[in-house]
C-alpha cells in the first residue's frame, strides 16, 4: 500500500519505502505516509457526511505510524456556529496511548439534522 500511495501521490520519501533510510532516521522500519493517514480520515468523514457538506479538514501529525499498526479515529463534537459544525478528531494506534494525528473537521450543520440529532 505504501508503494502504491507513493506512486499515486508522488511522495517517494525513502522513509516510506526503504527500511535502511527509515532506520537511519530512528525508525525500526518504513513508516506510513502522513497524508495516507489523512486519506483514511477523509474516508472516515465521508462515511457519515456527504462530500458536498464538508467545509474543511485540518491536521497536525504528532507521531509516526509504523507498519502493521491498527489505528482508530475518534471525533468529538465541537461547536455549531454560522451553520457549521466542528468536530475535533484524533487518530491513535490501537492498544497504545500513541496519538499519530489530531485535527478538526468542519461540516455543514445540516449533517446533524440528516443524522437525526440536534
Amino acid at each position: 500500500m505504501l508503494r502504491e500511495y507513493a506512486a499515486a501521490s508522488g511522495d517517494n520519501n525513502p522513509l516510506h519505502l526503504n527500511d535502511a533510510a527509515a532506520q537511519r532516521a530512528g525508525h525500526r522500519e518504513v513508516i506510513a505516509q502522513g497524508m495516507l493517514s489523512m486519506a483514511f480520515v477523509g474516508r472516515w468523514v465521508t462515511s457519515w457526511c456527504d462530500l458536498h457538506e464538508l467545509r474543511s479538514v485540518s491536521s497536525r501529525f504528532t507521531a509516526a505510524t509504523p507498519l502493521g499498526s491498527l489505528v482508530s479515529c475518534e471525533g468529538r463534537l465541537g461547536s455549531v456556529h454560522q451553520g457549521a459544525l466542528s468536530i475535533d478528531y484524533s487518530v491513535s494506534i490501537d492498544g497504545t496511548d500513541i496519538v499519530t494525528m489530531t485535527g478538526r473537521v468542519v461540516v455543514d450543520a445540516a449533517v446533524l439534522d440528516r443524522m437525526g440529532r440536534s
